[in-house]
């Protein structure tokens, strides 16, 4: 057993034969933590208007799709489905999960927020003292 925060790209890894095609998706009962990638630009970017225009596309139905279709990158949308026009939403409904994984709405069933960032150093401290330690 491991633990991803990109379930999408499991079935990669099956075809690749990294894990074994057995290998399936699941979401604990008592849910999981929700992750979703992010785009910042920073304050000091250099060519701010291009990384802008950069993430608006990024942002655009076209990318959307192609970084969720199966066989590619896998990812899950970020987009509302609701706010698209029906001919995206017809297209984003029409990708299936591999058998491997499961749907979006599956996955995100019983999501739980992640930590905010001041979680991150005691977590780590506390993973080394009781588990890496304890191997």
């Amino acid at each position: 057993m491991t633990m991803t925060y990109n379930p999408a790209g499991v079935p990669a890894l099956v075809d690749k034969g990294r894990f074994p095609a057995t290998t399936r998706v699941f979401v604990p009962e008592d849910g999981s933590l929700g992750n979703t990638s992010y785009l910042a630009v920073p304050g000091n970017a250099a060519h701010r208007e291009a990384a802008l225009v950069l993430s608006d596309l990024m942002l655009s139905p076209e990318l959307q799709y192609a970084k969720a279709r199966p066989g590619g990158w896998g990812a899950y949308p970020v987009l509302d489905q609701d706010r698209l026009p029906e001919q995206w939403r017809r297209k984003f409904a029409s990708l299936t999960a591999p058998e491997t994984t499961l749907p979006a709405g599956e996955l995100s069933r019983n999501t739980l927020p992640e930590l905010s960032g001041d979680w991150v150093g005691p977590l780590d401290k506390g993973w080394k003292r009781e588990v890496a330690a304890a191997s």
